[in-house]
C-alpha cells in the first residue's frame, strides 16, 4: 500500500520537528559532558535528515512540489 499525500506530508512534518528537537537539545547541551548524547543526537539529524529527503522526493512525484502545505509544528 502506497501511503497518500496526506500520510507523506505528516511524516514529513513529524521527521522535520524530531530534527528540530534534537538540535535544539545538542544547542542545550554544549556546555555539559554529554559528548556521547550529542554525538547520538547527530547521528538522529543525519538519519531523519534522510527520511525527510526521500518522502519529499515521494511526494514530489504525487503532487508536483517537495513541501508540505501544513505549517510547521512548533515545538
Amino acid at each position: 500500500m502506497k501511503p497518500s499525500v496526506k500520510d507523506i506530508e505528516y511524516l514529513i512534518r513529524m521527521y522535520q520537528r524530531g530534527i528540530r528537537v534534537a538540535v535544539k537539545t545538542n544547542l542545550l547541551l554544549e556546555n555539559e559532558p554529554a559528548s556521547g548524547f550529542i554525538a547520538n543526537n547527530q547521528s538522529i539529524i543525519l538519519r531523519y535528515a534522510r527520511v525527510v529527503t526521500e518522502l519529499k522526493k515521494m511526494l514530489l512525484k504525487k503532487t508536483g512540489r517537495c513541501s508540505p502545505q501544513t505549517p510547521p509544528w512548533p515545538l
